[in-house]
């Protein structure tokens, strides 16, 4: 009996990798074979069912173990289908996002903890009088006076950073500070809107 334990592995790794009832298979075929191997090697005590008691005993413990595999793999699939289909959902709502963003006729840009600009629409690049780029892109080469007081609004408001506006002297452009919190009120990043005063 002492390769009831390899066995009963085997039968646990093959219903957790195959799909459907066919890991009920694996423990009958697992059974059938106990019962066998131990028939034969006891042809002598044959009539004796006092041996195939233990034969018994180990062949239920093959079909629980494929039950229990089966049921977990099942689990772990739905939950891994269910994962990929909201993975699937978050892309598709991060995309809309985009889209109504970048749409907006406000300037909206994304500033993490290092002053790396994250997110930034077309209206922001047009309020800025800037063309739009492409790759990393930090506040302060988009404006020194947008950072300037950037970080001015950081330092005032430390860890409460409460909104916050001024105007962007040279464009004529209304500038709002907002802090982006979680659950935790911890700050995740800063965000900046503009507006045109002359639209205004």
């Amino acid at each position: 009996y002492g390769f009831g334990i390899l066995i009963n592995a085997a039968i646990a790794g093959g219903s957790i990798i195959t799909a459907g009832r066919i890991s009920l298979l694996f423990a009958a075929v697992a059974s059938i074979c106990v019962l066998l191997e131990h028939g034969l090697s006891n042809t002598s005590t044959l009539l004796n069912f006092a041996g195939y008691q233990q034969t018994g005993i180990l062949g239920a413990t093959f079909f629980a173990t494929a039950i229990s595999a089966f049921v977990l793999s099942r689990r772990i699939r739905v939950s891994e289908a269910l994962a990929q289909q909201r993975g699937l959902d978050l892309i598709k709502l991060e995309k809309l996002n985009d889209m109504i963003i970048q749409r907006m006729h406000s300037g909206v840009i994304l500033v993490d903890d290092n002053d790396r600009v994250r997110m930034i629409n077309q209206a922001a690049w047009y309020l800025l009088g800037l063309p739009l780029r492409t790759g990393t892109l930090w506040i302060n080469e988009l404006s020194s006076n947008l950072s300037t007081y950037l970080k001015n609004w950081q330092r005032k408001q430390g860890s409460q950073l409460k909104p916050f506006q001024t105007v962007l002297n040279e464009q004529g452009v209304l500038v709002q500070f907002m802090s982006l919190t979680n659950t935790k009120n911890e700050k995740l990043a800063s965000l900046i809107l503009l507006e045109d005063t002359a639209r205004m």
